[in-house]
């Protein structure tokens, strides 16, 4: 059985496009694995994070999460030390001059989240997508990020990490030294052809397969 809720603040919720905090993000993710572990007392529980989503799903291990294992897919981790000190200072002055501006990168590096085209364009006319983020969601993004990163040293789960060889969204430094700064059992599954939407690229079900392999394996 799969659960995938729109978080706080995206997708079907009323708040779309209202950042809701990183605490209560975290805090949410916590609550539905406790809401999904007592309808069903008899399986084991896993949660999985893409992306902001990953840091998420980290923090809220060590924040009362009730879960057996745990999935990172491209997970935003780039917190901590990995951030330089200008570009904290420029999220927080963003943040507090300009909070509701929405960036949407014009006239910067192009980045590709994906190889599979069709899908990019659908996921680009869907008004549920926050294609532009607005400067108090960068710093609640980095906020997230710091604390992934603290966590991690004291997620014991058995946590399997996924990660694109061609990712141009998550920087695969701080996806490493989060990988190695994980305190219990470990895999890391490294696709050369992958991209920052491991589940949505072409190679998509080779993900899927060994997300379902490695849950089997720990089940």
């Amino acid at each position: 059985t799969v659960y995938a809720y729109d978080q706080r603040g995206h997708g079907r919720n009323e708040g779309n496009s209202v950042w809701p905090g990183a605490e209560t993000l975290i805090a949410d993710a916590a609550s539905i694995t406790k809401a999904i572990r007592a309808d069903h007392p008899d399986l084991p529980v896993y949660l999985l994070g893409h992306s902001m989503g990953g840091g998420v799903a980290l923090a809220a291990t060590i924040a009362g999460a009730d879960i057996d294992g745990l999935i990172l897919a491209a997970p935003a981790v780039w917190g901590g030390e990995e951030i330089a000190l200008p570009y904290r200072v420029a999220a927080w002055a963003g943040a507090l001059v300009l909070p509701d501006k929405r960036w949407t990168g014009e006239g910067l590096v192009t980045i590709q989240a994906s190889d599979n085209i069709p899908e990019l364009r659908r996921m680009g006319r869907d008004p549920l997508i926050i294609g532009a983020p607005s400067s108090r969601e960068f710093m609640g993004l980095i906020r997230i990020m710091d604390k992934a990163v603290k966590a991690a040293p004291r997620v014991t789960h058995p946590t399997l990490v996924l990660y694109g060889g061609k990712d141009e969204v998550t920087p695969p430094k701080p996806v490493d030294a989060v990988y190695e700064a994980l305190a219990g059992d470990k895999t890391f599954r490294r696709y050369p052809e992958g991209w920052h939407l491991l589940f949505r690229d072409l190679q998509a079900e080779v993900v899927w397969a060994d997300v379902a392999d490695w849950i089997e394996d720990q089940s």
